[in-house]
């Protein structure tokens, strides 16, 4: 199930361009078996993975688990956010 932050509207927003984006993010989900989508905040990486997730099958987005560097707790998911972000070099 796609959290609720990630749910498009009915119907949903004109999102336009970033095709390539898009194509590679849908790739890199593909190949897995972690993918990182990182950027600096109001740079659209939640409205681009809304807009790849709700293309794909449902088998497919309950693979994905979006995690909030921002509101990681102190437990293991931080720990694994902060190593992510080292190997990415943020």
């Amino acid at each position: 199930m796609i959290p609720l932050s990630l749910r498009l509207e009915n119907p949903p927003p004109v999102f336009v361009g970033r095709m390539d984006e898009r194509a590679s993010l849908a790739s890199a989900l593909d190949r897995g078996p972690v993918t990182v989508l990182w950027g600096f905040s109001g740079m659209g990486k939640s409205a681009l993975l809304a807009q790849v997730l709700e293309g794909r099958a449902d088998d497919a987005r309950d693979r994905c688990v979006v995690v909030n560097a921002a509101e990681a707790d102190d437990g293991p998911v931080a720990a694994s956010v902060r190593a992510l972000a080292r190997v990415c070099g943020a």
